[in-house]
């Protein structure tokens, strides 16, 4: 029997198979990105939501938006509640907006023009929240250590 010229391109769906530890050039980088903004000024049943140039952010239609997430413990922070899947070394533009409970567009953020950032790395957060978030998770990780 002929020894086979090397593993199968394509697995039976037709997407490309890459052997492990290999790198293919011809599957895109991604970059999975989470949204942390600060709102206080949101009335009981409203949503803040992220809107933006991308796809995976409605393409600046506010109906196609992310809504955010918040709770008692990280208000005034929102957060998203899972990661967009961005092609890495993309240009994002993007605003927050708050929806009221009709899923009407009550308010655009003051923010002047657009915010924006450049996709990186596997994992990335955009923070408008001046790191509220970010320490809640950490002092909720602390406290978890000091009841083992």
């Amino acid at each position: 029997m002929a020894a086979a010229d090397g593993p199968p391109s394509d697995d039976s769906a037709g997407r490309p198979v890459v052997a492990a530890g290999a790198v293919s050039s011809d599957l895109p980088l991604q970059t999975r990105v989470t949204f942390h903004a600060k709102f206080d000024e949101v009335q009981f049943g409203e949503s803040v939501c992220v809107v933006g140039s991308h796809a995976s952010l409605g393409a600046w239609n506010p109906d196609n938006c992310i809504v955010l997430c918040t709770s008692d413990e990280i208000f005034p922070s929102w957060v998203s509640a899972e990661a967009l899947v961005i092609e890495s070394f993309t240009h994002v533009e993007y605003k927050y907006l708050v929806k009221g409970q009709d899923g009407q567009v009550r308010c655009w953020e003051s923010y002047t023009g657009n915010r924006e950032f450049f996709t990186s790395g596997a994992e990335m957060a955009v923070e408008d929240d001046e790191g509220h978030y970010r320490q809640f998770v950490l002092q909720a990780e602390a406290e978890d250590e000091e009841v083992e």
